[in-house]
């Protein structure tokens, strides 16, 4: 792996793991569980939409470790290193399969889980959670703009689902638009080692997946992105037993922040923080301000009115 990465100069190394491999029923999984091996709680940390979780989550499990948390991270099927089948439906049955089955094949079934779940990671967060309430001990979860909630798509994600014109968008515009999707809403100056890293990942991710491109264009047309999970937030708030923070950026256009004001009628009971200002890439621009409601949230001392108050302090300042 490491040959793989001196391949592409533009990765940050500071916080990559070279991950293990699942050979699960659903399909050989990439993996990294990192931490402290005699830990109780283990944190999931579930990826969005074309970029790996094996090189999304890494500065996020090393921070997370230093307070005792051990975390597991893994690439959803038909991203990173993980298979990529092209005859299966992309919908998240089969992506709630893949996280069970290895959860039950790293023997973590009976830990305390604490989770993240990143965009259509935080759709796929709330399934799993709805579909496990009384097999996995679920205590504290994390939605970050996530999808699956009613939307209307921008008007090239309603071609490139179409039936017959999406399949020409895929093959002329799909490796350009996901590359560039991968580095949108990050400052090309500020964030300019960032941008050359997400971009290199991109580029070591197409050439290690043959059939990516094919994936992401099917996983488009089989997911439920704009609507459809509702039910699975509904579970979890009437559960009760689980504390639930969702954190938004204000002017959100990839999962529209109309979107959060719709969640908030369905799960009430849940914690909300909104950045100003911020885009869907609010997790990636606003590190800081994020690692640090991670990490105090699952550590039960989150200051809400400091974020509440001050969520303003983002890349527009």
């Amino acid at each position: 792996m490491e040959e793989l990465w001196n391949k592409y100069p533009g990765i940050i190394k500071d916080h990559l793991v070279e991950p293990e491999f699942a050979d699960l029923e659903i399909g050989r999984t990439s993996y990294v569980l990192h931490g402290p091996e005699d830990s109780d709680n283990i944190i999931l940390l579930l990826h969005g939409y074309s970029y790996p979780g094996i090189y999304e989550y890494g500065e996020i499990a090393a921070d997370l470790g230093e307070h005792n948390f051990r975390s597991l991270r893994f690439d959803w099927l038909g991203h990173g290193h993980s298979d990529s089948p092209t005859d299966v439906t992309y919908n998240p049955e089969l992506y709630c399969q893949q996280a069970e089955q290895l959860i039950d094949y790293l023997e973590l079934q009976d830990k305390t889980f604490y989770a993240i779940g990143y965009s259509m990671g935080g759709s796929l967060l709330s399934a799993l959670v709805s579909r496990n309430l009384e097999k996995l001990d679920f205590k504290k979860i994390i939605f970050c703009a996530p999808a699956g909630l009613t939307y209307d798509y921008p008007l090239l994600v309603k071609l490139a689902k179409s039936k017959y014109i999406g399949p020409w968008i895929s093959y002329f515009l799909g490796k350009s638009e996901l590359r560039k999707g991968n580095a949108a809403g990050l400052d090309p100056i500020k964030h300019k080692t960032l941008i050359d890293h997400r971009l290199s990942v991109f580029d070591l991710q197409y050439e290690v997946n043959e059939n990516y491109l094919d994936c992401m264009f099917k996983l488009l047309t089989d997911y439920p992105f704009n609507g459809g999970m509702e039910k699975h937030f509904e579970n979890i708030n009437e559960y009760k037993d689980i504390e639930m923070l969702v954190l938004w950026g204000t002017k959100d256009i990839t999962v529209p922040y109309h979107c959060r004001n719709d969640l908030e009628k369905i799960c009430p009971d849940a914690k909300y923080i909104d950045f100003d200002g911020a885009d869907h890439a609010f997790v990636i621009s606003l590190y800081e301000d994020v690692i640090d409601i991670f990490s105090n949230f699952f550590l039960g001392s989150l200051d809400y009115d400091k974020y509440n108050n001050n969520n303003n302090n983002n890349e527009e300042e």
